[in-house]
């Protein structure tokens, strides 16, 4: 009788040992899974805001090729107008000195 009662004892603190061992591995499990939650949320965090700084990076650099085109258009459309007066006025010229040839 005695011996049943230490084993139903031995076998009852085997129990609670395991119901602990097991609630101890849950609690690092979850807390190992949370600390592994958090390092994946910052790295991808991380990587929206490198990709944003990228993205931002690339629109600055369309801007400033879109500034340096419109400038470009605008340098060759002066020239093209001071090209064609240049035109303009060596036409008139010309046309003035064959008339003064004729006379």
């Amino acid at each position: 009788s005695q011996f049943r009662d230490a084993r139903r004892v031995a076998k009852a603190e085997r129990k609670a040992l395991y119901a602990l061992a097991r609630n101890e591995n849950a609690k690092a499990h979850k807390q190992n899974f949370a600390m592994v939650t958090k390092d994946i949320e910052s790295e991808r965090h991380a990587q929206y805001a490198q990709m944003r700084d990228d993205l931002e990076g690339m629109q600055r650099q369309m801007k400033q090729a879109h500034i340096a085109c419109e400038t470009e258009r605008r340098a060759r459309e002066v020239a093209e107008m001071e090209r064609d007066s240049a035109l303009h006025e060596l036409s008139a010229s010309s046309t003035l000195l064959a008339q003064e040839q004729q006379n």
